[in-house]
């Protein structure tokens, strides 16, 4: 429990356990947990969310405003969250780099997060090749016609993750 807190921004906090016998077969667990002050986020920076207007949007609901408890658990949600935006968008190496500094006397945390889009990148040819060419199981017509994935569009990772299961399902 004290790094479940901690994780979510309570650094000060402290748990008592009491167990207590109610007969031999039954035992009662009480946890008495003070959390103590909160730290609370002074500033939250997003570097590079300037580079492109998509990776601004991309970066819209980043979480941990000013003046909200530091959760290290949401910090990298949201960096989880925006790299995998900045992936669907046609950034294919889009990386957020996370770092925090914590102040135990006033309580608070400065966030900075580094946006890195890498270079964005368009589909190109998009080949199918089958082991069994002679195989009448599924046409490469068919397999085309049920794929998301169009050259000349951005790159999308989850466009990729669709088309492998279209292909799971067809075989």
């Amino acid at each position: 429990l004290e790094v479940l807190y901690r994780r979510r921004g309570y650094p000060d906090v402290q748990v008592d356990t009491v167990i207590r016998t109610i007969h031999p077969a039954v035992i009662e667990v009480t946890f008495r947990i003070r959390e103590g002050q909160p730290l609370r986020v002074a500033t939250r920076t997003l570097a590079g969310r300037e580079a492109a207007p998509e990776i601004e949007q991309a970066s819209r609901d980043f979480p941990l405003a000013p003046g909200s408890i530091f959760d290290r658990g949401a910090l990298e949600s949201g960096r989880d969250s925006l790299v995998r935006r900045l992936r669907n968008l046609g950034w294919p190496q889009a990386e957020a780099l996370l770092a925090y500094t914590t102040n135990s006397d006033t309580h608070t945390a400065v966030v900075e997060v580094s946006i890195v889009p890498g270079t964005r990148a368009r589909m190109g040819e998009i080949k199918i090749v089958t082991d069994y060419p002679e195989w009448g199981g599924v046409s490469e017509a068919e397999l085309r016609r049920t794929l998301t994935l169009v050259a000349g569009k951005w790159y999308c990772a989850r466009a990729i993750c669709a088309a492998l299961c279209v292909s799971d399902q067809t075989h």
